[in-house]
This record gives C-alpha cells, structure tokens and sequence, in this order.
C-alpha cells in the first residue's frame, strides 16, 4: 500500500538483518541462548518476519524481491 507523499515516518532508522542460508529452526527454536542480543531486540524492541524465497536461491534476487517487493527475472541473473 502506497504511502501518501508529506507522512510522517514510523521511525527514524530501518535496519535489515539478511542471513544466507540460515534457517529459522537456528534461532527461534533453541532459546536464543547464543544470540542474546537479538533475542533482547525480538522480544523488546524490534520487529521481524519470515520470509520464504522460491528457487533459484541467489542472494542479489532475494535482496530484490526484499527491497523491492517484485521478483527478479531469472533469466538476467548470469547477464
């Protein structure tokens, strides 16, 4: 949904954190005990989704369909 030229902002700062490769089960199901710091801004502080891409799994087309809400033609990856 388009937002309307001359709004306010919902906050200041947008930070996205991409990992490659790393599966959701990594984190969320095993207590956060070695990412205390993220647990602490899920929990607290931030807010997050999951994402599923459909193949080819190549991280520009994925940083694309993130950034820009449409997915990449397959066919201009190897252009």
């Amino acid at each position: 949904m388009p937002i309307p030229l001359g709004t306010n902002p919902l906050t200041k700062r947008l930070i996205l954190i991409v990992a490659d490769g790393l599966r959701t089960s990594n984190i969320l199901d095993h207590e956060m005990r070695n990412t205390p710091f993220i647990k602490h801004i899920l929990q607290n502080e931030g807010a997050y989704a999951i994402s599923f891409t459909r193949v080819p799994t190549e991280t520009r087309t994925c940083h694309v369909v993130l950034l820009a809400g449409f997915y990449e033609d397959v066919a201009s990856i190897t252009k």
